[in-house]
C-alpha cells in the first residue's frame, strides 16, 4: 500500500492544466514525484467560461497522477490567474498583547489575519496579502520588528483581490472532481518562487510569465513581493494572427516556434503548412512570420512597461527581467525585451527549488508555475491530504463456484473437487483479474449463449448491400 504525503499542485491555465505530486526532502527543496499535463477547454484569459469543459481537463490531470501513484487526491494548492486580478496598498494595525510590551510572533500573525478582513471592492474577494514593511510606536521602515519593543505594530500591506464569480468557478470545478484547495497562490507568485535567486529578490526583478490566455507578472524588491498583475494578452493572441493567413488552427502552435521573436534575424526561408481551401500545403516564410510574432510581442512589452511604471519600482529592478511561461519559447525573446526596455534579462532555465531528478522534460517552462505553486504552498505550511488506495486481492473463502450436473465442468475442475472455495473481497477497483482457474468455465458458458444467436453469412450479408447500392448509410 502507498502511505506516503504528497504535496499536490494543480495550474489550471488557458492552454494546458499541469498536475504535479511532490514531497520535501530534508535538504529544504522539494523532490518531483511526477506530474501530469493535459490540454485544457473551457479557459479564456485565466478564466474559466465553461464548467464543464474546465472540469474535465481538470479530473483529466487529477486522474492521471492517481492512476500513477495510487491515491485519491482530495486536497490540493491551486494556482489562480485571470483578468480580474487586483493589486492595491492597505495599511493595518494591532496592539501588543503581552504585557512586557515586546513585539513577538504572534503579534505579526494577528496582524497578517486581520487583514484577511480588509475592506474591497463589492463582488471581490482576497487571495493574497503580503506586507510591504513595519513600524513600531511610529518608527518605520523595519523588515524584521519581532523582539522589538513597544505598545503598536503596524504595517502597510499589499492586498491582491479576485472576483469572487471567478473563485467560486474554480471552486466549482474543483468540487466536481472531489478536491479541495487548501490555498491559492498567484501564477505570477508561483513563477517567482520557482526561478528567483535569493539574491535576484533582494536587488529586484520582475518576472513575466506569458501563459497562453495571460501575461502575469511579480515585482520584487528587498526579498518582499511588491507589486502583481495580470496583463490578459499571452500567446494565443499570437496563434490568432497566425490564423488570419488562413493557416488551420492545429497547425498554428506548431508553426508558431518555428519564428523568432525579432523578424531582423529571421530567414527568407518557406515553411511549409496546411491551409484552409487548398489541396496542398501551402507555405509562409519564417520572417513574415515572425514579423507576426514581434508585433505582438511588442504589444505584450509595452503593457509590462506600463504595468512596471505603475509599480513604482521600474527604476529598482537591478536584477532584470526574469521570463518564463509556455509562450516564452522563441529564439531572441530576451533580446527583444532587453533592447526595448532596456533592462537585463534572461529565460528562466529550471526552478530553483525541485529537484526533477532524471525527468529533465519537467524543465519545460509550461511546469514553471506550478512548480512554483508546490514549493509555496510547502513555504506557507499547507498540508494536501491524499489516501492510498489498495489494490484488489482475490482471497480464497469468499467466491463460490456452484457448477450444476447439466455442464459438465472442464478436466481441470474435475481434477480439483478438494480444492478449497474461492473468495474475494469487495473490489475498490473498476476491474478486476478473473483467475485462469475459471477461463475454461466462462469460455463454455459464453459459447452455449453465442448459439442461442443467428449467424449472419457474411456473402449474403455482403449481397444485400450490393443491392441497395452500396450507398455505405444501410450501416448506420
Amino acid at each position: 500500500m502507498n502511505t506516503e504525503n504528497y504535496i499536490i499542485a494543480i495550474d489550471a491555465g488557458t492552454a494546458n492544466v499541469v498536475a504535479l505530486a511532490g514531497r520535501p526532502t530534508e535538504d529544504g527543496r522539494i523532490e518531483l514525484v511526477t506530474g501530469a499535463m493535459c490540454a485544457s477547454e473551457g479557459f479564456m484569459r485565466g478564466d474559466i467560461k465553461n464548467i464543464e469543459s474546465s472540469t474535465k481537463a481538470i479530473k483529466q490531470a487529477i486522474t492521471d497522477l492517481e492512476t500513477e501513484l495510487g491515491i485519491e487526491i482530495s486536497e490540493a494548492v491551486v494556482g489562480m490567474s485571470g483578468p480580474s486580478i487586483k493589486c492595491r496598498k492597505q495599511s493595518g494595525y494591532v496592539f501588543v498583547e503581552n504585557n512586557e510590551g515586546e513585539v513577538k510572533e504572534a503579534d505579526l500573525q494577528l496582524l497578517n489575519k486581520s487583514m484577511l478582513n480588509a475592506q474591497v471592492g463589492v463582488g471581490e474577494s482576497i487571495i493574497h496579502i503580503s506586507a510591504q514593511n513595519y513600524s513600531v510606536d511610529g518608527e518605520r521602515d523595519i523588515r524584521q520588528p519581532v523582539g522589538m519593543m513597544g505598545k503598536k505594530l503596524e504595517a502597510e500591506f499589499n492586498i491582491v483581490t479576485n472576483d469572487k464569480a471567478a473563485v467560486g468557478r474554480i471552486e466549482k470545478c474543483l468540487h466536481r472532481v472531489g478536491v479541495r484547495a487548501v490555498g491559492y497562490v498567484l501564477n505570477g507568485v508561483a513563477a517567482a518562487e520557482a526561478v528567483l535567486s535569493e539574491d535576484e529578490k533582494e536587488l529586484g526583478v520582475v518576472v513575466v510569465d506569458i501563459g497562453a490566455g495571460t501575461t502575469d507578472l511579480a515585482v520584487y524588491h528587498d526579498n518582499i513581493v511588491r507589486y502583481v498583475s495580470v496583463i490578459p494578452i499571452g500567446g494565443d493572441l499570437i496563434n490568432k494572427d497566425i490564423r488570419q493567413a488562413g493557416i488551420l488552427e492545429r497547425c498554428a502552435e506548431d508553426l508558431k516556434l518555428r519564428g523568432v521573436a525579432m523578424a531582423e534575424y529571421a530567414s527568407t526561408q518557406i515553411l511549409p503548412v496546411s491551409t484552409v481551401g487548398y489541396s496542398s500545403k501551402k507555405g509562409i516564410s519564417q520572417k513574415n512570420l515572425s514579423m507576426i510574432i514581434e508585433a505582438r510581442l511588442m504589444d505584450i512589452i509595452e503593457a509590462v512597461q506600463n504595468e512596471l511604471n505603475k509599480s513604482g519600482y521600474a527604476k529598482l529592478l537591478e536584477g532584470g527581467i526574469v521570463l518564463t511561461g509556455g509562450s516564452a519559447r522563441f529564439d531572441k525573446i530576451d533580446e527583444l525585451f532587453s533592447k526595448s526596455m532596456k533592462m537585463p534579462v534572461r529565460i528562466a532555465s529550471s526552478s530553483c527549488g525541485i529537484d526533477v531528478g532524471e525527468n529533465n522534460f519537467y524543465n519545460d517552462l509550461s511546469y514553471i508555475p506550478a512548480m512554483g505553486i508546490m514549493i509555496k504552498g510547502v513555504k506557507d505550511g499547507l498540508v494536501t491530504y491524499t489516501k492510498a488506495v489498495e489494490q484488489l486481492e482475490i482471497k480464497k473463502e469468499e467466491v463460490k463456484v456452484v457448477v450444476s450436473k447439466e455442464e459438465e465442468p472442464d478436466e481441470e475442475y474435475q481434477n480439483d473437487e478438494t480444492q478449497e472455495e474461492e473468495t474475494y473481497d469487495e473490489p475498490t477497483k473498476k476491474t478486476v483479474d478473473v483467475p485462469k482457474k475459471f477461463g475454461s468455465f466462462i469460455k463454455n458458458f459464453i459459447d452455449k449463449v453465442n448459439g442461442l444467436f443467428e449467424v449472419v453469412d457474411e456473402d449474403k450479408k455482403s449481397e444485400s448491400r450490393n443491392r441497395k447500392g452500396n450507398s455505405g448509410y444501410d450501416d448506420l
